[in-house]
């Protein structure tokens, strides 16, 4: 997406080390104050993509440009970004206001400002009563707030974050996505984050890119991106998906024909552009498929193969007369519910045509 307001303009960046190409051929533009998610498999580009953002990388083709001023070959410190490292990084002799006043000090800033914006980082991330506590007296949580005070008291353009979150368990991660982001807007500070978690991306991020083999395979709005992916790949990355073999062999008023065996003949998709007949892939997601006893009615038999529980819903693995395995999302919102159906029974799905993605197989 091209935007006026980009703060950050990627240019046909490629990186090779010796005979390997990490990233190969990227253009992007991130706008001013978003929040900005890389998203990928491991191996796939996104930190070193992270690393020449930052310059501690050098592209071996393209350029770089942040606020309209090339910094393709400017030394990190001397561009206007930050970075917070997945380990943190903290300086374990030092107090907590004095790792967040190192940076400043280095830049030799009068003292009377170094320790009100100190003051003020802290009260930012709303640990001022622990400043003069040490790292290992502070949680992970707490540890993971001192790094981002310390990367935001410089008051940098881009806050670039490699796996910010990766060293937390689960219920403090998922508490703290939320204030990240929140601390994000009132910021305003343009976020770059690198992860491999795609529920923290979708949680977190105003836009994603999602990267495979060095190159961006599509960026867009977490919703646009799960709803609308515009390769099989992507479908397959983000969240659950049942992804089936198929072939137009008819559209009408904006609705395709599509003949697909393993769903058991004929169905409908929107066609959203795609009119030619020939092979395609369809993707429907499990929440978007109900499920019923066996019966009379519209939709494909099956059996259920098996019922993972998560608590708030529970995946049933049903395999379709077909032969086709398809994976289906129920909430467990009423616990009169549970167990109506279970593993073996003869089940019926069916879904609404809108539910249907075709995209190039």
């Amino acid at each position: 997406m091209v935007t006026a307001a980009a703060l950050i303009r990627i240019d046909g960046v490629v990186k090779r080390f010796n005979d390997v190409t990490a990233v190969a051929g990227v253009d992007l533009e991130i706008g001013r104050g978003e929040l900005f998610a890389l998203l990928g498999g491991s191996g796939c580009g996104k930190t070193t993509l992270l690393r020449m953002l930052a310059g501690f990388e050098t592209p071996t083709e393209g350029r770089i440009l942040i606020d309209d001023v090339d910094v393709t070959h400017v030394p990190p410190y001397a561009r206007p970004v930050n970075m917070m490292f997945q380990s943190y990084a903290l300086f374990p002799h030092m107090t907590v206001a004095r790792n967040i006043a190192y940076g400043l000090e280095r830049e030799r800033l009068p003292k009377a400002e170094i320790a009100e914006r100190v003051m003020q980082a802290l009260d930012l991330v709303e640990l001022r009563a622990h400043a003069q506590r040490r790292p290992h007296q502070l949680s992970g949580g707490q540890r993971q707030r001192v790094a981002l005070a310390r990367a935001v008291v410089k008051r940098p353009k881009v806050l670039l974050l490699d796996e910010p979150l990766a060293a937390l368990d689960r219920k403090l991660r998922e508490r703290t996505q939320l204030e990240l982001a929140e601390l994000q807007q009132r910021l305003g500070i343009t976020f770059v984050m690198v992860t491999h978690d795609q529920d923290e991306a979708m949680a977190m991020a105003s836009r994603i890119a999602v990267m495979d083999q060095g190159r961006i395979r599509q960026v867009g709005a977490p919703a646009e991106i799960y709803e609308q992916p515009n390769s099989r790949f992507v479908a397959d990355f983000i969240g659950l998906a049942n992804i089936f073999e198929g072939e137009i062999v008819g559209h009408a008023d904006g609705m395709l024909r599509i003949s697909c065996d393993p769903l058991g003949g004929e169905i409908s998709a929107p066609a959203n552009g795609m009119t030619q007949a020939g092979p395609i892939a369809i993707v429907i997601r499990p929440e978007k498929l109900s499920l019923h006893k066996e019966g009379a009615g519209a939709g494909c038999a099956g059996k259920v193969r098996n019922i993972v529980y998560l608590g708030d819903e529970s995946i049933f693995h049903v395999t379709l007369e077909t032969g086709a395995a398809v994976q289906i999302t129920r909430m467990n919102a009423d616990r009169r519910d549970a167990g109506v159906i279970a593993r073996s029974d003869a089940v019926r799905i069916a879904w609404a045509p809108e539910a249907v993605v075709v995209m190039p197989r």
